[in-house]
């Protein structure tokens, strides 16, 4: 398909606007292409909607945004291991308990 074809011979878009009054081929361009969103025949209020994360995809950008995505997306686990024991105590204390904190930090 011509369209495809182009979408996908260049970078990924921030966003896809499809125009169609045919399902099929909607659903086509969008299982065929990769976009940061899609919307079909609608331009304003793919946008509105807290519970539907708006975010790049490649030379786009990178992350969700909106309501929970905003958070997760500038918030950061990061995994961290301590260990108190000597390497010859670990013969005496075979299982590992794993612990996780999580926290966020705003700029």
């Amino acid at each position: 398909m011509i369209t495809v074809e182009f979408i996908n011979s260049r970078p990924k878009p921030l966003a896809l606007y499809i125009f169609t009054s045919n399902k099929s081929l909607a659903n086509t361009v969008i299982n065929s292409t990769s976009s940061g969103s899609t919307c079909v025949n609608d331009v304003i209020f793919k946008i509105a909607p807290q519970c539907l994360p708006f975010g790049g995809v490649g030379e786009s950008g990178l992350g969700n945004y909106h309501g929970k995505y905003s958070f997760d997306t500038f918030s950061h686990m990061r995994s961290s291991w301590s260990n108190l024991l000597s390497l010859f105590s670990l013969v005496d204390c075979p299982t590992v308990t794993c612990s996780y904190s999580f926290y966020a930090f705003s700029a």
